[in-house]
C-alpha cells in the first residue's frame, strides 16, 4: 500500500472525527448548563425572589435555557430572555437555516379562558436593528408560552457538517478497500 494514500486517507478520517464529534460535544455543554438559575425538584427554574408575587411561563425554542419558569410579576420578554441565556448560538442547534435575511422570531401564546381561545402576540427583530419597541412594552402573564425561532443563512461550517459524514464513509471505503487489495 502506498503510504502517502494511506496517510491522506487517515487525515480526511481524523479530519471528520473532529468535525463531527465537536459540533455535538459543544451543543451538549451548551444545553446542559443549566446550574446558573435554581431548579426546583418539580422541574420549574425559578429566578423570582422569595416573597414577590410570581407568574409561571414556558420558554421554548432557540434559546440556551429552554423551560417552565417562576418570574417575578410583570417581567418583559427581553428580561425573560436574559433568564433563559439568551437567543442559541449556532453551535448548538437551536436554529434554522434559510436563504433570507437573518432574524429573530419571538411569539407569545396566551389563553383567553373567558373567550377559549389563543391569542398569538409576534415580535420579528433583524440582528443588524435594534429589537422593537413592543417588545419591551409587552408584560408576560401567567401561563403564557414564549417561543423564539433564530433563522439564517447558512454558512461554511453548516455545508462541512452536511458533507463530512459522507466524507467520512467514502474516506473509510478507500482506506477499507486499500488495505484488503
Amino acid at each position: 500500500m502506498n503510504s502517502n494514500k494511506f496517510f491522506s486517507s487517515l487525515f480526511l478520517i481524523a479530519f471528520y472525527c473532529f468535525v463531527s464529534l465537536n459540533s455535538s460535544v459543544y451543543a451538549q455543554q451548551t444545553s446542559s448548563g443549566q446550574n446558573v438559575l435554581s431548579r426546583e425538584p418539580s422541574g420549574l427554574i425559578n429566578v423570582a425572589e422569595v416573597g414577590t408575587v410570581v407568574d409561571t411561563v414556558n420558554v421554548w425554542g432557540s434559546v440556551n435555557r429552554t423551560g417552565r419558569y417562576v418570574i417575578p410579576k410583570g417581567l418583559n420578554i427581553p428580561q425573560l430572555l436574559s433568564y433563559a441565556g439568551g437567543v442559541g448560538s449556532r453551535r448548538n442547534g437551536n436554529h434554522q437555516l434559510e436563504w433570507i435575511k437573518d432574524h429573530i422570531l419571538i411569539r407569545v401564546n396566551r389563553y383567553v379562558p373567558g373567550k377559549g381561545k389563543v391569542q398569538i402576540k409576534s415580535f420579528k427583530s433583524d440582528f443588524k436593528q435594534a429589537l422593537p419597541p413592543g417588545l419591551f412594552k409587552y408584560k408576560l402573564h401567567n401561563e403564557d408560552i414564549v417561543t423564539v425561532q433564530v433563522r439564517r443563512k447558512p454558512n461554511f461550517w453548516d455545508y462541512l457538517e452536511r458533507i463530512s459524514p459522507i466524507i467520512g464513509i467514502i474516506t473509510s471505503g478507500i482506506v477499507l478497500f486499500d488495505h484488503f487489495k
